[in-house]
C-alpha cells in the first residue's frame, strides 16, 4: 500500500467507531449514536482534522461485517464500500472476532469462545484455536438464542469479544489488503431472518 493512511470502521455495534493509521499513530473516535448513517461522515470529518489528515492521502478501507444489527451492519459496509469507490481505494472486511483474536495471544492455549452479546440474552460466538503464537478459527461464527451459550461453547473458554474496537481492525485489515486476492466486503448475518421472540 502507498504512502498516506488507512482508514477503519465499524458500526456493528452500538456506536460510530473509526480509526485512522498514518504508518505513525493509530487515532480513534467513537460515538454512541441511534442513526449511525447520520452520524459516519461528520464523525469521519472530525476524526481526519484532529488526525490532521485529508481525504485525499485515503489508501485502504477495514471494515467490521458484523456480527451485529442487521441495519448497523450494513450501514457500515455501505459507507466503507461507497467511500472505496468514490476515492478509488481498496476495502476488505473482517468480523469483529478476527478483530479481537488477536488479544488472545498472552492467552492460554486451547480453544477460546469469542463471544458478542446481543439482544435479549442471545450471543454471537466464534470458536478460536490458539496453540503457542498461532490463533485461527476453530469454526464458524455463530448465534445462540438466550439460554443457548454454553451449550454452543461446547467446553470452550468464553472471552467477551465485545471490546473489539474500530483500532484493532487495523493491523489484520493491513494484512489484508496487502493481498493479491482480498476477500469481498459481505456483511455476516447471523441471526436467522425468520426467528422471532
Amino acid at each position: 500500500m502507498k504512502k498516506g493512511f488507512l482508514l477503519a470502521v465499524d458500526t456493528a455495534g452500538d456506536s460510530v467507531d473509526l480509526a485512522v493509521d498514518d504508518g505513525g499513530r493509530v487515532r480513534r473516535l467513537r460515538r454512541a449514536v441511534r442513526h449511525a448513517d447520520d452520524a459516519l461522515w461528520p464523525a469521519l470529518e472530525s476524526l481526519l482534522k484532529k488526525a490532521g489528515l485529508r481525504l485525499e492521502g485515503l489508501r485502504g478501507i477495514v471494515c467490521a461485517t458484523g456480527p451485529g444489527r442487521f441495519t448497523a451492519v450494513r450501514i457500515g459496509v455501505t459507507f466503507a464500500d461507497t467511500l472505496a469507490r468514490a476515492r478509488g481505494v481498496p476495502v476488505v472486511g473482517l468480523t469483529r472476532f478476527a478483530a479481537f483474536a488477536p488479544r488472545l495471544k498472552g492467552g492460554p492455549d486451547g480453544l477460546h469462545g469469542l463471544v458478542i452479546p446481543a439482544l435479549r440474552e442471545e450471543s454471537y460466538l466464534q470458536i478460536w484455536r490458539k496453540k503457542g503464537a498461532s490463533i485461527t478459527p476453530a469454526a464458524d461464527p455463530a448465534w445462540a438464542a438466550a439460554g443457548g451459550l454454553n451449550t454452543a461453547l461446547d467446553g470452550a473458554l468464553p472471552q467477551d469479544a465485545s471490546g473489539a474496537t474500530a483500532a484493532d481492525l487495523i493491523e489484520p485489515g493491513r494484512r489484508l489488503l496487502a493481498l493479491k486476492r482480498r476477500p469481498s466486503l459481505s456483511p455476516l448475518y447471523l441471526k436467522p431472518a425468520n426467528y422471532s421472540k
